[in-house]
């Protein structure tokens, strides 16, 4: 019974590699194009990051849909020096988009080169591909695609506590606000 008991709380963690390769040269696991699904089948939340995120991506219409859903939490964070926060902020207003900080006494901000996209606090990918449209088509790109809520969730709450120390969230023009502010919207 005890064994029985243990067997139904185990945490069974699926890893599967995600490629992105030019044509049709993957030819085991799934393509990073399959993320796409993975966010239109969200139904409670998408936390994402990456160092480049450009309008070419295919993430750009597809974070913008899922923010849009009623009950859906969009978060993404994005690197402040690498492609234009502002235009990520203004273009997923139900978004909740953060930019690195710039630390007290330096001349730029900090880096934020982590890649990942988490749904539902479950299924987390992590990366080597930016959100572009050479990291979707052209390149050569590995990821891992993991189901494992201990560790999607572990991932949420490492980055939950960096808002307002290493990242500062980016308001959408026309919210009253300007520009960015420090907090955990």
């Amino acid at each position: 019974m005890l064994r029985a008991i243990a067997g139904a709380r185990s945490v069974r963690t699926t890893i599967t590699p995600v490629w992105t390769m030019p044509g049709s040269h993957a030819s085991h696991g799934r393509l990073t194009s399959e993320v796409l699904r993975l966010i239109d089948a969200a139904r409670i939340s998408v936390t994402c990051s990456s160092y480049n995120f450009t309008p070419r991506s295919r993430m750009w219409e597809a974070l913008r849909a899922a923010s849009a859903r009623p009950q859906m939490t969009v978060t993404v964070y994005v690197d402040a020096a690498a492609g234009t926060p502002q235009q990520i902020a203004d273009h997923l207003p139900a978004a909740v988009v953060f930019q690195t900080t710039t630390p007290a006494g330096a001349t730029r901000p900090l880096v934020s080169h982590a890649k990942m996209i988490i749904i539902d606090h479950v299924i987390m990918l992590t990366t080597s591909a930016n959100f572009s449209y050479n990291a979707e088509n052209t390149n050569i790109e590995l990821g891992l695609l993991v189901h494992d809520t201990a560790i999607a969730s572990s991932v949420e709450s490492t980055m939950r506590a960096q808002h307002g120390v290493l990242y500062e969230r980016v308001v959408p023009t026309g919210t009253g606000r300007t520009g960015s502010w420090r907090g955990d919207g």
